[in-house]
């Protein structure tokens, strides 16, 4: 009998312990002079700080992010100081895949990882 028992709550555990599966899907954006979650911050800031502006941004709009990350493109930065000039930075993350329309919206675009 206590075999029995503990077999059960051992199986209980182990279905109760599995997390729900997102589908996420990985998107790519240039990082530009004229960033929506920017809008009242500086640009001066390092990755990390960057990246919980970013964060906070997506979060207050009901956006999911996974794995959010910046890469260095400085050898592709185009010198000028309009909106759409690049920063250097490209903006890499993964979203859950309902949520891609808002994130194009945005201006990023899937890659084919």
């Amino acid at each position: 009998m206590y075999m029995k028992l503990l077999a059960f709550f051992a199986f209980t555990i182990l279905l109760t312990s599995c997390g729900t599966f997102v589908e996420t899907a990985s998107v790519i954006r240039n990082e530009t002079l004229c960033e929506p979650w920017f809008e009242n911050e500086s640009l001066e800031y390092g990755d990390l700080q960057a990246r919980r502006i970013m964060k906070k941004y997506f979060r207050e709009n009901g956006l999911d992010v996974y794995k959010l990350r910046l890469e260095d493109e400085s050898w592709n930065e185009v010198i000028c100081l309009a909106c759409n000039c690049r920063t250097g930075r490209v903006i890499a993350c993964d979203v859950k895949v309902d949520q891609l329309q808002d994130f194009r919206a945005l201006g990023f675009e899937v890659t084919e990882e």
